[in-house]
């Protein structure tokens, strides 16, 4: 009997405690941080950014402000992207400030002017503060960003860090070549320079896919050794297409050369000179 005693006594004890971490868990879910230490030492994980203690969110070129996992691949963000972080706690964040690092991108506008950097928010992190920095890219298509921030400090000695993601997407919007009306001889060769931009901050993009096609001739002119893509390296921003051009009339004739990317083309007609 005086074990059954024992045994009720544990599983109520047990219970009370689990009821006791439960609604703990159950506060916490709205805090919106990846890890949490208390002063008690214990470590919550929760992600629900719309109310929590610490926000990031990003305001792409030309859009509006969000958490950064509204960013995904069904609805990326056009760079360059403001990323802000306040603080919605009433608790004050130490003077020690965030350790941020961001994977991905280029940043702008941070205290180290690099990647990974501590920041302090304004007016020493009280609630409703913030600070924001810029993350740009000069990649072609898309590119996955990630900022994990920690070293989160609060006056009451909770600390949190946290992870987020988010993607950038940069289509092409523009393609120039670096000839304009060019004349070469029969038999002749043309290095022809093709540059993709994009419309939000005019940067020249690298890692992207140029198409070259012969869009018409006319009579007798010929187009060799022009390959239907090339693509740009990762630190380069310039196509290269070097075609050969012959003439077998008596006469000067042209050809167009179209080059397309995303969807953009732009068009170069060169003269090709009478080989007779």
């Amino acid at each position: 009997m005086s074990d059954d005693r024992d045994l009720r006594k544990h599983t109520r004890r047990g219970a009370l405690a689990l009821m006791g971490v439960g609604g703990l868990l159950g506060l916490s879910e709205t805090l919106g941080f990846t890890n949490a230490t208390r002063s008690r030492g214990l470590n919550i994980g929760v992600s629900d950014d719309d109310s929590a203690v610490l926000t990031i969110t990003g305001t792409p070129n030309g859009g509006t402000e969000d958490t950064l996992d509204t960013f995904d691949d069904t609805s990326p963000a056009t760079p360059p992207v403001d990323i802000t972080f306040t603080n919605e706690a009433d608790d004050p964040i130490k003077t020690d400030g965030l350790d941020v690092e961001i994977t991905g991108g280029t940043v702008d506008d941070s205290p180290s002017d690099s990647s990974s950097f501590t920041t302090e928010l304004s007016a020493n992190g009280a609630n409703g503060d913030s600070e924001t920095i810029t993350v740009d890219t000069d990649t072609g298509g898309t590119e996955s960003v990630t900022v994990d921030v920690t070293n989160v400090t609060f006056e009451s000695g909770t600390s949190i860090s946290l992870s987020r993601d988010l993607l950038l997407a940069s289509p092409v919007t523009n393609l120039t070549t670096n000839l304009s009306d060019p004349t070469v001889s029969d038999g002749g060769t043309l290095n022809i320079g093709v540059t993709a931009t994009d419309s939000a901050d005019s940067d020249t993009l690298e890692q992207v896919t140029i198409g070259a096609s012969v869009n018409s001739t006319d009579t007798d002119i010929g187009v060799d050794s022009l390959p239907s893509e090339e693509s740009t390296g990762t630190s380069s921003n310039q196509v290269t297409f070097s075609p050969t051009f012959n003439n077998d009339e008596t006469s000067n004739g042209d050809a167009e050369l179209e080059f397309t990317a995303d969807g953009v083309s732009t068009t170069l007609t060169v003269t090709v000179e009478s080989g007779s």
